[in-house]
């Protein structure tokens, strides 16, 4: 397993994914990025990522390893079951993954992944790999009111 190349962590930042899409060209292979709180946190189709200060894991790993990169298709699987298999070691009971990347905990929603894949002239070169984890808040607003 390789460790991470750099960590950087912000208490308020817009989105630990857009920063390093927009500045991926400074940091290495496997560059961790989280943050106390995201002022647009965001996933699929540019839903938004609700999350209360300071009370979940908001963090994003940029990839650059082309080994990895050409398993693009798999990763987002794979981020789920790493995330399950974590959640599980602290026993947490109900916990069950929505195809393809969604973490559950009795039919709630506690995890989003989000793969976001960043080319020039029409080659990925670098993916970023978005999760947030609800480990705190209990109030939700908007679509995760149900």
């Amino acid at each position: 397993m390789k460790s991470f190349r750099r960590k950087l962590h912000f208490k308020e930042i817009n989105s630990t994914t857009t920063f390093l899409k927009c500045s991926r060209h400074l940091y290495r292979d496997f560059t961790f990025v989280s943050a106390d709180y995201q002022t647009d946190g965001h996933g699929r189709f540019g839903r938004a990522w609700n999350s209360k200060k300071g009370q979940n894991l908001l963090f994003s790993l940029l990839i650059k390893d082309r080994d990895l990169i050409d398993k693009y298709s798999s990763l987002s699987l794979c981020s789920a079951v790493s995330v399950f298999k974590v959640l599980e070691s602290y026993k947490i009971k109900g916990l069950s993954i929505k195809w393809p990347n969604d973490v559950y905990v009795f039919d709630k929603k506690i995890c989003g992944i989000l793969l976001e894949g960043c080319s020039t002239d029409n080659k990925i070169t670098d993916i970023i790999i978005g999760i947030g984890i609800n480990v705190n808040q209990e109030i939700f607003n908007g679509e995760f009111l149900t």
